[in-house]
Formats: C-alpha cells, sequence, structure tokens
C-alpha cells in the first residue's frame, strides 16, 4: 500500500472518530443517569462485561438511592458544599465525597470551586 493511500486512510479514520466521539460519550452518560435513576445495578456496561476493580461486586458506586437524593437537593438547591448536601439528604460527607463525584463522571453534576450544581443549573461565567 502506498505511504500517500495509509495516510489519507489514517486521517480519514482520526476524521470519523473525532465525528463519532461526543455521541460515545452522550451514550455513556445516559447509561448512568439510567442506572442512578433506576436503581439498577444488574444492567450490563457498554462493553457487556465486567473489568476487575477488586471490589466486590455490586451496584455501581453513585447507583445507590443517596445519590439520588443528593441530585434532586441540588436540583431543588444548587450550589451546595459537600456539608450542606449532607445535611439536606441526612447522611454523612464522607459518603458523598465518593457519590457525588462519580454522578459528575456520568455528566450530571458539575463542581465549582467546593459547590455543586446539577449540569444547566451551574453559575453562568461572564
Amino acid at each position: 500500500m502506498p505511504a500517500d493511500h495509509v495516510d489519507a486512510v489514517v486521517k480519514d479514520i482520526e476524521t470519523r472518530i473525532d465525528e463519532i466521539q461526543p455521541v460515545v460519550e452522550e451514550y455513556e452518560r445516559l447509561i448512568g443517569a439510567l442506572r442512578l435513576l433506576r436503581g439498577d445495578s444488574a444492567m450490563k456496561s457498554p462493553s457487556g462485561g465486567r473489568r476487575p476493580t477488586g471490589r466486590k461486586p455490586g451496584r455501581p458506586r453513585g447507583s445507590g438511592h443517596r445519590g439520588g437524593e443528593a441530585l434532586k437537593a441540588l436540583r431543588k438547591q444548587p450550589g451546595m458544599t459537600v456539608a450542606e448536601i449532607a445535611a439536606a439528604i441526612g447522611t454523612h460527607r464522607n459518603y458523598l465525597f465518593r457519590v457525588l463525584p462519580t454522578l459528575a463522571d456520568q455528566g450530571l453534576l458539575v463542581k465549582e470551586g467546593p459547590r455543586w450544581y446539577p449540569v444547566g443549573l451551574e453559575p453562568k461565567s461572564d
């Protein structure tokens, strides 16, 4: 295969990857949101299998009842700190230090400084 042809194919593949990457990320966020809302630990991961994590099998972090309560509290009052969220839902702060970053990874929350916001309710930057 001529080098020019290989370079063209590589460029086409890279372009296509750039085009579909946002769709893949949206899919993963939607799967995470669905798991959170259902409290469903039985849903398969997008790859169809589990990868070893060193943890006992169980529901994904942030997929439980408290994660949903934290999200609901933040929708009512965006911009709370971990301590304020813990007080609002009656749980320990340490639990939220594990759960909130997971919700952020799923595209449901954003952290600005010490404050947490649901996506779409974060303060507007000037």
